[in-house]
């Protein structure tokens, strides 16, 4: 198992796949990429028993015109979800363009060991937030 940055951790894939009797585990910077988009696509205060401010408030721009405001109401919110997470430490870039309708979305993390994690979802008309498969 690469342990690079093992400190990002461990977790069950929300594929809850099975690999020889035991679920699916994401480790690394596919955990960190389930993590982030397990979070936007929980409406926040939907976890309010377990957790304190999980989740995020991209439900709530749901049908909104994909304007330059608007759009940088969504950044600004994907931001906030960011700085939710402590293993991320408000060392990131987001870009967000409006393409062929999709609302699509770059991330950019640093850690403190030089690594990096880049990866682009969309967030769709059905208002979800899925990895961009382009």
């Amino acid at each position: 198992m690469d342990n690079d940055i093992w400190e990002i951790g461990v977790d069950i894939s929300s594929s809850w796949n099975f690999i020889n009797g035991d679920l699916e585990l994401v480790s690394n910077f596919d955990n960190m990429k389930q993590a982030i988009l397990n979070r936007l696509n929980t409406v926040l205060g939907e976890m309010d028993l377990f957790y304190d401010d999980y989740g995020s408030a991209l439900v709530n721009m749901l049908g909104l015109k994909a304007s330059e405001e608007n759009l940088e109401f969504i950044r600004l919110e994907i931001q906030n979800c960011l700085n939710s997470d402590n293993r991320i430490n408000d060392n990131f870039e987001i870009e967000i363009t409006n393409e062929e309708g999709k609302v699509k979305v770059s991330v950019l993390i640093y850690f403190n060991d030089d690594t990096e994690i880049n990866f682009d979802f969309i967030i769709t008309g059905e208002n979800e937030v899925e990895e961009d498969a382009d």
